[in-house]
């Protein structure tokens, strides 16, 4: 589930989240992960590792977003790089 608030928006995206979710040559590594502690986040911190969280892990299957505490199906849109 992607937050809609906590995604955060290159300048070059307008400040639209749409452009941002689902354009661009822009690419942004996604990790899942648990609570990390004081001390792994200042270890990231001090190796140049920046995180947002920008959500959470949900059993429902896909990728949803919650926007104004309204969840919905986050639709697949975008260049399929491997669709060929």
């Amino acid at each position: 589930v992607v937050d809609a608030e906590a995604v955060p928006l290159h300048p070059d995206a307008g400040g639209d989240l749409e452009r941002a979710l689902h354009e661009g040559e822009d690419f942004e590594l996604l990790i899942a992960h648990g609570p990390l502690g004081a001390s792994e986040k200042a270890a990231l911190a001090a190796a140049g590792v920046r995180l947002w969280p920008i959500g959470r892990c949900a059993r429902s299957p896909g990728v949803s977003l919650a926007r104004g505490g309204v969840e919905e199906p986050l639709p697949v849109r975008g260049y399929d790089h491997l669709g060929g």
